[in-house]
């Protein structure tokens, strides 16, 4: 198990006094600011959130707050009057945040220290990375409890020199690459959504996708459209197949959206995310699963490898690669929700992403500007 830890900083210039509770501790590390430990080893995250609201009222100030569960996800949070007014979240890499210039106003930073911070809540790293270097530049205690206050009180606030030094390296290693090496290329897009993707009809149809489409500003979730990723020199998006799913026949006047597999079923959901009918039999789900079987006379053979051979991939609203030795080979923003992912013989990385998923758990209405889109990535190491 990582660490886990949770506190408070509170803007107080004018000392004014207050109780936060026997269950906490007040400490006096950074001028014109309170910060406050838990004196317990158990740790309240939902406790030392209300007690944010409730003095960034009594008090009007601004209330930092910092949860960091087992070294693998971060919070930092900022409230005022009562409410959270902006946050950073991470969460194994994975970054979301809110308002990053009211919280890079609301701890008054300089403007070498606030173009540093913003820096650091866009870039994708780890949340032991994180907490320790957004605390070095905003100069306050994040990683902090009670235990190394007592212990290790020069070592509460990490060297800020030292990560604005490391931040101006990468920026000067940023520009030193080449533009060829460094780019997302958009390949093709598609109006339309990717169908639920745990629904897989047939095994070895690499580089497959199916899609609901508009059609003169209709959506007909029935008529489903198989797309494969060509193996030219220039890849895109070509359609091999399509079929249509007999909604009405299974469950007439439901307004049916979606087709998706549940253990040892397939479910019907409607508009409401609600099941309106089910297949239990082993030989009728067969059935209903050949309706979208891709004849192989459509399906071209593609020269591009499946990427869980060679690389790990994690996605969210940036897509980080590694090899299996857990070398970081990139870190790109890509839009949209990353369903299929392919490289090719020249390490270039091919991904298809959907602005929304039509499942269950997803989205079952169609939106306007909804699309599917190709991009290739050239893969390149960090250390290069």
């Amino acid at each position: 198990m990582g660490t886990s830890l949770c506190n408070l900083n509170v803007y107080n210039p004018d000392k004014k006094e207050y109780d936060p509770g026997k269950e906490y501790f007040v400490a006096h590390i950074v001028e014109d600011w309170d910060t406050i430990l838990e004196n317990e080893h158990e740790h309240d995250y939902d406790r030392i959130c209300n007690l944010a609201v409730s003095l960034s009222k009594s008090l009007d100030t601004n209330i930092v707050t910092t949860i960091y569960f087992d070294d693998d996800i971060f919070e930092l949070s900022i409230y005022s009057s009562g409410k959270k007014k902006a946050y950073y979240y991470n969460e194994y890499g994975r970054i979301e945040s809110k308002n990053n210039s009211a919280m890079v106003s609301m701890l008054d930073l300089d403007f070498i220290a606030a173009k540093a911070f913003r820096y650091l809540l866009k870039k994708e790293m780890f949340a032991g990375d994180a907490i320790s270097k957004l605390s070095a530049i905003s100069g306050l205690p994040f990683y902090i409890e009670k235990f190394m206050y007592d212990h290790m009180p020069d070592r509460l606030i990490p060297d800020k020199e030292a990560v604005l030094k490391e931040i101006e390296a990468e920026n000067a290693k940023t520009k030193k690459k080449s533009k060829a090496s460094d780019t997302v290329e958009l390949l093709c897009e598609i109006p339309g959504m990717v169908v639920d993707k745990t629904i897989d009809y047939e095994d070895g149809k690499h580089g497959v996708v199916r899609v609901v489409e508009p059609s003169d500003g209709e959506i007909d979730y029935s008529h489903i459209h198989c797309y494969q990723i060509t193996g030219d020199k220039n890849p895109t998006l070509q359609k091999i197949y399509d079929y249509k799913l007999p909604f009405e026949k299974w469950a007439p006047g439901e307004q049916s959206r979606a087709l998706v597999n549940l253990p040892g079923t397939l479910a019907i959901y409607n508009d409401w995310e609600c099941i309106v009918h089910e297949f239990y039999d082993e030989d009728e789900i067969a059935e209903v699963e050949s309706i979208g079987a891709i004849p192989e006379d459509r399906y071209n053979p593609i020269k591009l490898h499946n990427v869980n051979d060679v690389l790990r991939i994690q996605s969210s609203k940036n897509l980080m690669a590694f090899d299996m030795d857990y070398q970081r080979l990139l870190l790109k923003s890509v839009k949209g929700n990353i369903i299929t992912k392919m490289i090719d013989d020249e390490d270039n990385l091919y991904v298809i992403t959907s602005s929304n998923i039509l499942g269950f758990g997803y989205s079952h209405d169609f939106k306007p500007k909804d699309v599917v889109r190709l991009y290739k990535i050239p893969l390149v190491k960090e250390n290069q």
